[in-house]
This record gives C-alpha cells, structure tokens and sequence, in this order.
C-alpha cells in the first residue's frame, strides 16, 4: 500500500500484545456480536469505534466494559466468512493486537505528562526559594532599619 492510498481501517503491525479469550457469541440476524476478555496492559487503547486486531483481522470495537475488562466487535456476514473467529469456540484464545496510533498518542501523552510533572516540581522549589529569599530580605531590611 502506498503511502497516498486510502486507508479505511488501521495499521496492523503483527506484533502480539496479548492474547484474549472468546467470552461469548449472540447471533443477531446475519450479523455476529463476539465478547472478548483483555487485560489492564491493553484496556487502555481499546476505545469504541476505534480498531482492534484479531487473530490478524483489523475490526471495529463497538463497545469496552472497563470494569469487567471486555470488549465487543459485530462481525457482519461477509466478514464471517472471511476470517477464523466464528469457527472458534467460546473460551478459545485469540491473539490482540492494539492500534498502534493509539499506543503512540498514550506515549505521547504519558511523556507530556511526565515532563509536567518535573516542571511543576521545579516551580515548587523555585517559589520556595523565592519566598526564603523574600523573607531573608525582609529580615535584613529590618535589621537595617533597627540599626539605624
């Protein structure tokens, strides 16, 4: 694919985050809903309507149940017939892999977030020492002016 095509769905590097486990399948006319489990490592770059790749297969997430750790995907017939997953069985274990856009935006992020922190702490110390140096002077003023 070249780098001007259009890309309708995403990068899909082959790199393993983890594997989830098949929780359930519910038929819903020709469509396909799949829950599948995940873990905190990658809960934080599954979001719903962004993309998630199964078992190879970049899909759709339709909803993330943060709290019970799942998420839900709705295979359409077309995709059934084209891909493993409605030929596993529930408790089978398939391989994830997050966005990666995603990953980088969380790094990116995480490293504003970082860099934040240590600016913070340097104006902690900084409004310390001015306020030492305030009172060091006022101190000195005021032994000055009693000297007098």
């Amino acid at each position: 694919m070249a780098a001007t095509d259009r890309n309708s769905g995403h990068f899909v590097q082959g790199h393993v985050d983890e594997a989830g486990e098949i929780l359930k399948f519910t038929p819903e006319g020709d469509s396909l809903w799949v829950r599948i489990s995940l873990s905190d490592d990658i809960l934080p770059y599954v979001i719903p309507k962004g993309y998630i790749a199964v078992d190879g297969t970049s899909l759709t997430v339709c909803e993330v149940n943060r709290k019970e750790k799942w998420f839900n995907l709705m295979l359409i017939a077309h995709t059934q017939k084209c891909i493993v997953i409605p030929k596993k069985k529930v408790g089978e274990r398939v391989n994830l892999e997050a966005d990666c856009m995603g990953k980088y935006a969380a790094t990116a992020v995480g490293n504003v977030r970082h860099e934040l922190k240590e600016l913070q702490q340097q104006l902690r110390v900084t409004q310390v020492i001015s306020f030492v140096a305030l009172c060091t002077a006022a101190a000195l003023m005021l032994n000055a002016v009693r000297a007098r």
